[in-house]
């Protein structure tokens, strides 16, 4: 047996071990949490920063936007189904929505103006515009078709607005829900 002087060295050793141990894994884990805490502190600056540029360009910018609005949407001066026709095909083939049975594209233009009721927004558009319904129907399987031919559209050169959007659950098949969007474009009188 060892001498009661020696086991209390190596109990008083053992602890001092175990303790400096826990210290040790304290220090280290604080540490790394101190790390990941500037880091994320220079992240949040620098997010800060990004976003204060961004904010002044907007406010830079602020009085030209309607003008370039303006510039951009026209509202072509007669209609042509030939080239809203183009147009829409353009819509749908940059956007992913090609004319294969997958997708079972649709769409169709309205050959003569929509009308609308007097009381309405629409129909007091009808003084100085000629307002014709585009319907679009396909097949999706993601939402981000639909995200991308609502940028799409929202981008494009003559004004369009979205007078509807609707989905039918039970035509859900291999190729996803049939979708249908409703869309109101602008001509000129």
């Amino acid at each position: 047996m060892l001498s009661k002087k020696f086991s209390d060295f190596v109990f008083v050793g053992l602890v001092a071990v175990v303790l400096i141990a826990v210290i040790a894994i304290r220090v280290i884990v604080i540490n790394q949490y101190d790390g990941r805490i500037e880091r994320a502190e220079r992240d949040a600056e620098n997010f800060e920063a990004q976003i204060a540029v961004i904010t002044r360009r907007v406010e830079d910018h602020h009085g030209t936007l309607p003008s370039m609005i303006e510039m951009y949407r026209v509202a072509p001066d007669r209609f042509s189904y030939q080239r809203l026709s183009d147009a829409m095909i353009t819509l749908l083939e940059t956007s992913g929505i090609g004319a294969d049975e997958a997708t079972g594209r649709q769409f169709s233009i309205a050959s003569t103006p929509a009308t609308f009721p007097a009381d309405t927004e629409f129909g007091a558009m009808r003084t100085d515009f000629d307002l014709y319904r585009v319907t679009v129907e396909f097949y999706v399987d993601t939402i981000d078709t639909i995200f991308n031919f609502l940028e799409r559209v929202e981008d494009w050169e003559q004004l369009f607005v979205i007078q509807n959007l609707s989905y039918d659950l039970s035509e859900v098949n291999d190729r996803g829900i049939r979708v249908t969007i409703y869309l109101i474009t602008f001509y000129a009188r």
